[in-house]
């Protein structure tokens, strides 16, 4: 393990960059680490800071967390309007232990998640990020982007829209029952 001092704060070194099994991280960095509950114990996140304390051996790092879809905090009526591969930024962090790391993930933006083809889209550690989770609202869809469909629901990239071919509006198919016109078109 490699690191570089950034500063020293009353015992607290801060690191901007970190070697670890081969890897350079640094503050600003998404990672996936070993942690959580049940069959799949990893857990996605955005290093904040890095740190050595003159009382702990190994350097430490700030960790701010994203929920994905498998998150109980997600719920199941909620399922429909998130991406398989979305990621929400929690507003939560911990204090980890740099050991958890498991590596490197990408996450971009939605924009740029959309314009990868499907074998890069498919890449286990390509995600994407359009949205903060609010702690303060009720639940997670209070914080995404509503759609353009009529059911005014959030938008899910991984949901299929279509122009109706009269006005020209994207829709759901499934929310109107038909592949070229939008419910309003419809009827």
């Amino acid at each position: 393990m490699d690191y570089t001092i950034r500063e020293n704060c009353n015992g607290l070194f801060f690191i901007k960059k970190l070697k670890f099994r081969n890897t350079i991280y640094s503050p600003g960095d998404d990672v996936i680490l070993l942690g959580g509950e049940g069959k799949d114990n990893t857990v996605l996140g955005k290093i904040g800071l890095i740190a050595k304390v003159t009382s702990v051996q190994f350097p430490i790092m700030l960790v701010n967390w994203y929920y994905c879809k498998k998150d109980p905090v997600v719920e199941e009526q909620h399922l429909l309007h998130i991406g398989k591969k979305e990621l929400i930024f929690s507003g939560y962090e911990d204090w980890v232990y740099v050991e958890s790391i498991k590596g490197k993930i990408n996450v971009l933006t939605e924009k740029r998640y959309r314009m990868l083809n499907p074998r890069e889209r498919d890449d286990e550690r390509t995600y994407f990020c359009r949205n903060y989770f609010l702690p303060k609202t009720p639940n997670i869809l209070d914080s995404l982007p509503r759609g353009v469909c009529h059911c005014n629901n959030p938008y899910n990239p991984d949901a299929q829209l279509a122009p109706c071919i009269v006005c020209k509006l994207f829709f759901h198919p499934s929310c109107s029952g038909n592949d070229e016109l939008c419910i309003m078109c419809h009827d």
